[in-house]
């Protein structure tokens, strides 16, 4: 009778632990109560999906909720943490949050969070608790960048295919992508919680401008500054003396003092040059003092004659 039992328990307890709908293989959202895939018709019918970095997909309004301890209220926004997007950002904080937006490390204020687009650096921070705390980090950059050498994707989603100048390249089993070739770079990838495809169309530049400071011994000027080489993408910010001051039409520089002079390109690659210009003589201060030593001589000159008549008289 117990081996009668044993027997007839033996087919039941297989088929518990061995669900022939697993498939381990399988690496995308399963079902809780007997671990089979779940079709994405099924996965997309839920409107609230949790998000591997502790965020909450919200798929009516297609943004990510990201809960602060101490509010009622999440943060909420169009990206993920860690994307980079060359669109605009939505970022909504709740009312009672005190929230600090920084940009390449500088603190922002007065910035309209419904609509970041400037490019750069972004982090969200959470003030006025025990400590503070970076909510949310992302990238804005032009459709043109050398600001990236690589994306590593937000936690939660997977590479689907990248291309780059038409070509696929071989399939990419982790979430970074090498960006240090320069070309066109065309990037889908997925959040597998929500089966959403993201897209990253961006063309990869890392060559800075090619200009050159003529005038420069090194870091020092004894006489005007000429930046040459410019191309009609490129722009020049200045400063000088500690101060930032507008770039000259021309690309010359001829005031005397201390200069920090970036040239950039469309692509955001800069280059930087420090130095300083000595005092010197222009051709009109040239002239000037030319002829301020000849009326000088021409005085002495008449002076002596005009004693030397005196003393004949």
């Amino acid at each position: 009778m117990f081996l009668l039992s044993r027997l007839v328990l033996l087919p039941i307890m297989a088929t518990v632990l061995v669900s022939p709908n697993v498939n381990i293989d399988y690496e995308g959202s399963v079902s809780p109560y007997d671990g089979s895939p779940v079709e994405q018709e099924e996965i997309t019918q839920v409107q609230f999906v949790k998000i591997p970095d502790g965020s909450t997909y919200d798929r009516n309004s297609h943004t990510f909720n990201y809960s602060v301890a101490g509010y009622d209220e999440p943060v909420i926004s169009t990206v993920a943490n860690g994307m980079i997007v060359t669109d605009s950002v939505s970022v909504t904080v709740p009312n009672d949050m005190e929230a600090v937006l920084y940009r390449d490390g500088e603190k922002l204020t007065g910035v309209d969070m419904a609509e970041i687009k400037d490019t750069g650096s972004y982090s969200l921070v959470a003030a006025g608790l025990e400590s503070n705390k970076q909510v949310l980090s992302f990238d804005i950059v032009g459709s043109k960048t050398g600001k990236i050498s690589s994306y590593t994707l937000p936690e939660g989603f997977t590479i689907q295919s990248v291309m780059i100048d038409g070509a696929t390249q071989a399939p990419n089993y982790s979430r970074t992508v090498d960006l240090s070739k320069e070309g066109d770079y065309a990037i889908t990838y997925r959040c597998t919680s929500t089966a959403v495809n993201y897209n990253l169309n961006v063309y990869i530049d890392h060559t800075p401008p090619e200009v050159e400071f003529e005038g420069l011994k090194g870091r020092v000027a004894n006489g005007p500054v000429k930046i040459t080489g410019m191309q009609d993408d490129y722009y020049v910010t200045v400063i000088f003396n500690n101060e930032e001051v507008k770039a000259p039409s021309n690309g010359e520089l001829r005031t005397v003092g201390d200069y920090m002079v970036t040239v950039y390109d469309d692509a955001q690659n800069s280059v930087t040059k420090e130095f300083t210009i000595r005092m010197y003589l222009n051709m009109q201060g040239g002239i000037f003092v030319g002829l301020a030593i000849i009326l000088i001589a021409s005085a002495g000159t008449y002076m002596y004659v005009s004693r030397k008549r005196l003393r004949v008289r």
